[in-house]
């Protein structure tokens, strides 16, 4: 799954990135956050760490380009598509030394949108892979980047043996909840353990759940409903959403199920 962080001072705009971000074509890529100036997309592109930002160049205080310049010796793997309501090479120029990836003029087409996710799409994979994952997290960087991504099966055994996953087949389920996210989503997953082997991480304040083994769909919706009801207080709002069962290297079609199914 690839984090998707939207940049602009126009709220109609926001609005337009984020439901093409949601649609069906735009699977494997999540919304991060929206920021409306320069300043609070510094803080979160330092927070989140998205994998792809829409930059807006006219944005109150710092522009588009100074924010790249900014950060892009700390996430020189980050991906920048600048937008603007204008063509002017002045900005194009300044933004070649920085790896801008794309160069939008608004108003921009779903059509050019999705396209420009789809190229997205290959350059993020090209990416090289830190040999220790993210902050030396090897799980974490499974659940937020491989996972998410169709593995051969080379790939997927490495990891598989690396994080001692007993099966070869598994399925994936996905929560939203209010509050501490982190502590329900450990207490719903030691409920789940009971039955089936789980493991979880949180990313982008969602639960993100790995049920490894022969599951049926079905029952594990039954099981999780269940632990929902006697884990969290009865007003406390939860969505979840439950992928199909799969081998491994085909996990990310359930990442893309779960996801689908708890954005309905």
């Amino acid at each position: 799954m690839y984090s998707v962080l939207i940049v602009d001072d126009e709220e109609p705009v926001l609005d337009s990135y984020e439901f093409m971000l949601k649609s069906a074509s735009a699977a494997g890529f999540t919304l991060a956050g929206k920021a409306r100036s320069g300043y609070e997309a510094l803080r979160l592109i330092h927070e989140a760490e998205p994998d792809l930002v829409f930059m807006d160049i006219n944005i109150p205080g710092l522009d588009g380009l100074a924010v790249i310049a900014d950060v892009h010796k700390k996430f020189p793997h980050m991906v920048f598509v600048l937008s603007t309501a204008y063509e002017r090479f002045d900005l194009a120029k300044r933004a070649i030394p920085l790896g801008v990836f794309a160069y939008l003029v608004k108003p921009v087409s779903k059509k050019t949108f999705l396209s420009t996710l789809d190229e997205a799409r290959e350059a993020l994979a090209k990416r090289p892979v830190p040999e220790d994952g993210e902050g030396g997290n090897p799980e974490h960087f499974f659940f937020k980047k491989i996972l998410w991504q169709e593995m051969d099966g080379e790939t997927w055994e490495e990891w598989r043996e690396r994080l001692a996953l007993p099966s070869d087949r598994g399925m994936v389920f996905l929560l939203e909840l209010e509050g501490d996210t982190e502590k329900w989503c450990k207490k719903i997953a030691e409920q789940i353990s009971w039955k089936y082997h789980c493991r979880f991480d949180v990313i982008l304040n969602r639960g993100l759940f790995l049920v490894s083994g022969n599951a049926d769909r079905e029952a594990l919706k039954t099981r999780l409903d269940a632990a929902l009801k006697a884990v969290l207080p009865p007003a406390l709002a939860r969505f979840r959403g439950v992928g199909e069962l799969y081998r491994g290297p085909e996990l990310y079609r359930s990442c893309n199920e779960a996801l689908r199914e708890l954005e309905e």
